[in-house]
């Protein structure tokens, strides 16, 4: 998958290139039927790609994003992160607020889809 920065780089460079006034011409793949893409279809200067919101990610080398059902959370130093064991083993940051350091102890709830941790410093 590509990495969006990236991609807003690439498109950053083909906008200098037309308003410099270098001709600029091409189709938006994107423009019919999504680029066949189930949720997000994105153009680069040679093609399209899809990709996932966040929480979903693309199944193998499909353009359907999948709500992953195999994966490990784990914490970075001001976060907490999924790693998917299905597909691509991305990893991704899970966006939860108010994490200050790194949680100590991370448990995941599968009857309410829910995260626990534990955080030293707050002491709350």
């Amino acid at each position: 998958m590509i990495d969006l920065f990236l991609l807003y780089v690439a498109f950053i460079r083909a906008s200098y290139q037309l308003f410099r006034g270098q001709p600029f011409c091409g189709t938006n793949p994107c423009a019919h039927n999504n680029g066949e893409c189930s949720h997000l279809c994105l153009i680069t200067p040679n093609k399209s790609v899809c990709a996932c919101p966040m929480g979903l990610e693309l199944s193998g080398y499909s353009k359907t994003c999948i709500i992953p059902e195999a994966f490990l959370i784990f914490s970075g130093q001001q976060n907490i992160k999924r790693l998917s064991l299905e597909s691509n083993h991305r990893i991704r940051p899970i966006p939860i607020r108010g994490i200050k350091e790194a949680p100590i102890a991370i448990d995941y709830d599968i009857n309410d889809n829910r995260i626990y941790w534990t955080d030293a410093t707050e002491r709350v």
